[in-house]
């Protein structure tokens, strides 16, 4: 029995904790709970929907058929789980029952349930008490979805209350039930400790009815049922309250008949009478054994497949299957170690992985963070050394571009380079602009091998432009720079191939004008 004042009550405590393939058994559970309150045959809850045996909505039903019919009215059930539940009523059941335990938070959403599970991020636990059948019992997250998902009509689009208070006063106003079964449980798990002080005695709270105490489980059972017909149908009250005075007030019938008004009493356990409950069977054990050799060969063929592998370099490739396992539950409790060690091995390669992914993404995006500065002298040199080694994305497709401007374009006066400039040796690559030539007024690309081209790429010529020109100077003024000049004689050459691409039989008549140094396309057709 838990000991502590309800205060001091961790809710860290409360969620199972077990190592990666270990079976949950009974006492795990409380599994001797669980079974009291899915059998209690009151039918005294007031069921929304329509119920499992076709009634209609408002019919009494008990608690087992109000909570599995919550579950496979939920919006996030799965037409699967819904035609498993209502083909297989066991089914149901001990799922109805686990989610019972995710519902209060006993069940951790780490967990897992089903041995064909892969994701690294959950950890897998056979439940032998509750596989009784070969229905999927899911994971812990999917069930919290489930339950978060059952919600009333007139709570579509609304918010469902939150608080013990707020269902109170709509069980009290005639709102019957006040919200869903569900939810309340929620609500319960989440003001455990002011249940505790208003409905418990001292030294326990609300989650206390579902952890290892020593106190009975039909009285835990009983006044989890208590709390259930408070809330939902119709508030407590004691012989000294006037409720019987109009007839239309009805006695908890989880009460004892001494006190209506008030939770039955707990009874507690000696050390010798708590041993006794939640004992598993012989047939439990070996069935947790055979689900536990049967999870291991499923991790045997999915890393044989290499589904299972690390995605990441060889010397950081880790397995999360074992080898194989010998039979007993000795060789059992072997392989889950094995299986712990190698997740282990497998979320350090992730890590290193990532980290490595992380380092290339920071140095490709490195140039765009800071982006490099170039000499501005009437050279137009490429950056120094260091410049080029700290920016290799922006000057790998360099192209050289002549050093002096073709004669046919250039402007009578232009200035040239100085001749002791070195030109950069051209690229192998062809460029894919080459200049035309005039052939008795037609044009033909030029298969000479193209002259020597000024030391600066055209993203840095952008660059020059983008921090050295004015917006309000006429673009013809610019014409005298020497790679302004070379810029337009480029887009020039894009236009007129761009053209003779969409009307073949057409051959545009670049024309410029020398002195004025304006470069102007005339086309037989407009260009579109």
């Amino acid at each position: 029995m838990s000991q502590k004042p309800a205060a001091q009550i961790s809710r860290k405590t409360l969620a199972i904790k077990r190592t990666d393939g270990e079976p949950l058994l009974r006492t795990d559970l409380q599994y001797d709970v669980l079974h009291n309150i899915f059998t209690d045959d009151h039918a005294v809850f007031t069921d929304p929907h329509q119920t499992l045996h076709g009634d209609p909505a408002g019919t009494k039903v008990c608690f087992r058929d109000l909570y599995v019919n919550a579950i496979m009215r939920s919006p996030k059930a799965t037409k699967v789980l819904r035609e498993k539940m209502q083909d297989v009523p066991t089914f149901a059941t001990d799922f109805a029952m686990l989610a019972l335990l995710t519902n209060v938070g006993r069940i951790n959403t780490t967990m897992s349930f089903f041995p064909e599970m892969k994701t690294a991020i959950r950890t897998y636990h056979p439940i032998p008490a509750l596989q009784r059948t070969a229905g999927n019992l899911q994971d812990a997250p999917r069930i919290k979805h489930i339950l978060k998902a059952c919600i009333l009509d007139e709570e579509e689009g609304k918010n469902a209350p939150s608080t013990p208070s707020d269902i109170l006063s709509r069980s009290s106003a005639g709102q019957i039930p006040s919200t869903t079964i569900t939810n309340l449980i929620f609500v319960m798990a989440n003001f455990s400790a002011p249940l505790g002080q208003s409905h418990f005695p001292e030294d326990l709270e609300f989650l206390d009815l579902f952890l290892p105490v020593k106190i009975s489980s039909a009285s835990r059972a009983r006044a989890f049922l208590w709390l259930c017909y408070h809330f939902l149908e119709a508030p407590s009250l004691d012989q000294d309250d006037d409720y019987d005075a109009d007839g239309s007030a009805q006695p908890n019938p989880f009460s004892e008949q001494r006190s209506p008004g008030r939770l039955p009493p707990l009874i507690r356990l000696t050390p010798e009478e708590y041993v006794l409950e939640n004992q598993d069977s012989e047939a439990e054990k070996e069935l947790g054994v055979k689900l536990v050799e049967q999870r291991a060969g499923i991790l045997k063929n999915h890393t044989a497949k290499g589904h299972l592998d690390v995605v990441g370099d060889d010397d950081d490739k880790a397995s999360v299957a074992s080898e194989p396992k010998p039979k007993g539950r000795r060789g059992a409790a072997a392989s889950l170690n094995k299986a712990a060690s190698a997740k282990e091995k497998k979320t350090a390669a992730d890590k290193t992985r990532r980290e490595r992914l992380k380092k290339v993404k920071a140095e490709k995006e490195a140039p765009l963070s800071a982006p490099p500065s170039f000499d501005d002298d009437e050279r137009g040199g490429f950056p120094p050394e260091k410049q080029r080694n700290q920016y290799p994305a922006l000057l790998s497709n360099e192209r050289q571009y002549p050093t002096e401007a073709p004669q046919h374009v250039r402007r009578q006066g232009a200035p040239r380079h100085a001749s002791s400039q070195t030109p950069e040796p051209p690229s192998h690559r062809p460029h894919p602009y080459l200049p035309y030539k005039h052939y008795n007024g037609r044009h033909s690309r030029s298969r000479n091998p193209r002259p020597a081209a000024p030391p600066r790429s055209m993203l840095q010529q952008t660059w020059h432009v983008v921090t050295h020109s004015d917006p309000l100077v006429d673009s013809d003024d610019e014409f005298a720079d020497e790679h302004v000049r070379h810029d337009y004689i480029q887009r020039l050459q894009l236009l007129t191939r761009l053209q003779q691409q969409r009307f073949p039989d057409e051959e545009p008549s670049p024309q410029m004008d020398v002195d004025s140094g304006s470069v102007t396309p005339t086309y037989r057709r407009p260009f579109v």
